[in-house]
C-alpha cells in the first residue's frame, strides 16, 4: 500500500521563490528547434517499487543518475547497468533538509535531494541496499567513500512547458511533484495509463498527497507528458503514464513552490563543488 509524500513545510522547508541560490549561475541551451515528440525510456534502468516509503523523490534522481550513467556508457535498456541506492540518497536529502542526522520519514524535496547528491554522490546498491537497512539508518563510512567519487552538476527549470520541453530535447529529465491522490491514481489506472484532466475534482485537494515523478517523454503534436513513476511494472502503463499539456496549467496540483531541480551531467569530483545552474530560455 503507497504511503503518501508527506512534508512538514513550516518545519523544515523555506523556499526562495525567484531567489538566487549560493553559487548559482545562469544557463542556457543552444538556441534550436525542439524535436516534435522526445522519449527516454529506451535509456532509462528497470523501474522501481517504493512499497509503503515515502521515498518518491530519492527514486526519481536515482533514475535521473542512473539513466546520465547510461548515457555517458551508451548502454541502452537493453543491457545492465549500474543501480544506485534510492536508500542513500533519501537519507543524505532528508539530512539536508532536517538539518539533523537524526531524520524522520517525511518525504523529501526536489531541492534537498538534488543538493545531497551534490555534496555526498550517489553510492551503488550494493553498498547501501534496502534489503538490509532502514530508512533512519545513516549509511556507513564505505557507502560515502564510494559515493564521493563523483558529484552532479544541478540544474534548476522553470515549471513551463517550453523549459521542460528545452531539457528533454536535450536529452536530461525533469522530476516534478503532482498531487497523486486516490482519484488521480484511479484515473490513470483504468485510462491505459493515461490521466484525463476533464475528470479531476479540484475541490477535494489534500497538499500531502504530492508525489514525485520523473518526465522523461513529450509529444507537441499530442500534447502530452511521459512520465515515470515509482509504483512498479503493474501500475499504469508499465510503469510510466501519460499526463496532457494542460495539466501544468493547474498550479494547485503541482508543487509550484520552487523551481525543478534536475541534473545536467555526473562528473568527478573536484576540490569544489560545481555551481548550481539556472535555466534561461533563449
Amino acid at each position: 500500500m503507497w504511503t503518501p509524500y508527506y512534508f512538514e513545510r513550516r518545519r523544515y522547508y523555506h523556499a526562495r521563490r525567484d531567489g538566487a541560490y549560493p553559487q548559482e549561475e545562469s544557463f542556457s541551451f543552444p538556441n534550436q528547434r525542439l524535436a516534435p515528440s522526445v522519449d527516454l525510456r529506451m535509456w532509462m534502468t528497470p523501474i522501481t517499487n517504493q512499497n509503503n516509503t515515502r521515498t518518491c523523490c530519492a527514486n526519481a534522481f536515482a533514475a535521473i543518475c542512473e539513466y546520465l550513467i547510461r548515457r555517458t556508457n551508451n548502454r541502452p535498456f537493453t543491457q545492465t547497468s549500474i543501480i544506485l541506492s534510492h536508500l542513500f540518497i533519501y537519507f543524505n536529502g532528508r539530512m539536508k533538509e532536517q538539518h539533523t542526522r537524526h531524520v524522520r520519514d517525511l518525504g523529501v524535496f526536489q531541492r534537498s535531494v538534488a543538493l545531497g547528491i551534490r555534496e555526498y554522490g550517489a553510492c551503488e546498491e550494493e553498498f547501501w541496499s534496502s534489503r538490509w537497512h532502514s530508512l533512519r539508518e545513516q549509511p556507513h563510512r564505505t557507502a560515502y567513500q564510494q559515493a564521493r567519487k563523483y558529484t552532479a552538476v544541478l540544474l534548476r527549470v522553470p515549471i513551463t512547458i517550453e523549459a521542460i520541453e528545452t531539457c528533454l530535447h536535450n536529452q536530461i529529465p525533469v522530476p516534478i511533484d503532482i498531487i497523486m491522490d486516490d482519484e488521480t491514481v484511479q484515473i490513470i489506472t483504468t485510462n491505459n495509463g493515461i490521466l484525463d484532466v476533464r475528470r479531476l475534482n479540484d475541490n477535494t485537494i489534500d497538499a500531502r498527497n504530492l508525489h514525485t515523478v520523473l518526465i522523461v517523454g513529450y509529444d507537441r503534436r499530442k500534447q502530452y507528458f511521459i512520465m515515470r513513476n515509482s509504483w512498479g511494472t503493474n501500475w499504469g502503463s508499465d510503469g510510466y503514464f501519460y499526463v496532457p499539456y494542460s495539466f501544468l496549467s493547474r498550479r494547485e496540483r503541482i508543487n509550484c513552490t520552487d523551481s525543478l531541480w534536475t541534473i545536467r551531467r555526473i562528473e568527478p569530483r573536484k576540490h569544489r563543488l560545481p555551481n548550481i545552474s539556472r535555466l534561461v530560455l533563449q
